[in-house]
């Protein structure tokens, strides 16, 4: 039960579905969830591999409600492969009330995210440290325990929130990289030093504030500069080919690749390097059914989808 309890407990901290009169509201909004098993039946752990399938199987945030005291490069190692796909790693900073490293929380390329009170005030459970990136609320917070809800306090439900704030911007702004989420998230944040004497600076850049961080997120979207424009594909509907049309704004690394509605990769167009200006790349759909197909582009770290209608 201690699992079911803390495992739902966290999901909901991130992903609730809100405003439906009930005491639960997440901060993703009804964001999809993967939940992958890292504590085995015959009490192995398992926490890195799950990861490494979260990250293969499409997830853009990982939660880690979870840590230990030990270092290790392999584990460094694993984080930072992760990283370079472009997830954000987010974990919780422990509830020893000391600054002793918790992994993976204190590895770098992982936002560690410690607990406060209903005050601003540090959770009295809660680890700090310089290694620390973001405090959330972690004190008596409602979680889902069955068809109920009970109150529980801990670092793992505030990671939770800001996983789930973290999916919030990811799905309303799906070219943002990781790390410009967890920039966004930081820069946005509300400072509470002034509220923790003898904790300065070990409390991360404060705690979340969800709707500082849509508008910083609205600000920094008109600001930055794009990477590239998708144009779509012409014919569409098309009954053998179609072309794909898209422009980039400097040389950069494209992916452009053919799904179906399962999420199944189909056909690769172009995998490496090209130039800048606008590119034309044909897709012959000869032996492909009719139905409905992705063409996904990725550019460096950002992604754009189109629909693709085949009619034959």
């Amino acid at each position: 039960e201690v699992t079911m309890l803390h495992g739902s407990g966290v999901a909901g901290c991130a992903s609730e579905a809100t405003d439906n009169n009930i005491l639960g509201a997440g901060m993703g909004f009804s964001a999809r969830l993967m939940a992958v098993k890292a504590n085995g039946n015959d009490g192995s752990w398992n926490g890195y591999q799950c990861m490494v399938y979260a990250a293969d199987n499409g997830a853009d945030i990982i939660n880690c409600s979870w840590g230990l005291s030990t270092y290790s490069q392999s584990e460094q190692t694993i984080v930072n492969a992760i990283w370079a796909e472009g997830v954000l790693i987010v974990a919780s900073a422990g509830g020893n009330s000391n600054s002793l490293p918790i992994y993976p929380a204190a590895y770098s390329h992982v936002m560690a995210v410690t607990a406060t009170d209903q005050s601003d005030h540090k959770a009295s459970f809660a680890g700090f440290g310089t290694w620390v990136d973001i405090s959330a609320p972690g004190v008596e917070i409602y979680a889902i325990y069955g068809d109920d809800y009970i109150i529980v306090s801990g670092t793992s439900f505030s990671a939770a929130m800001v996983s789930g704030l973290a999916g919030l911007l990811a799905a309303w702004y799906p070219t943002f990289a990781n790390d410009e989420i967890q920039q966004i998230i930081e820069s946005s944040a509300d400072p509470i030093d002034d509220l923790n004497p003898g904790f300065e600076g070990l409390l991360g850049a404060g705690r979340i504030n969800s709707a500082a961080s849509v508008r910083t997120a609205v600000e920094y979207e008109s600001e930055k500069p794009a990477a590239f424009r998708f144009e779509g594909n012409y014919p569409n509907p098309f009954n053998s080919s179609t072309v794909v049309n898209f422009i980039l704004s400097k040389s950069s690394p494209v992916d452009l690749s053919i799904f179906n509605i399962r999420g199944q990769r189909l056909a690769t167009l172009h995998n490496g390097t090209l130039e800048s200006g606008e590119h034309r790349i044909a897709w012959n759909a000869a032996d492909f059914p009719s139905g409905i197909y992705f063409a996904r582009l990725r550019v460096d770290d950002s992604a754009k989808c189109r629909k693709l209608v085949l009619l034959k």
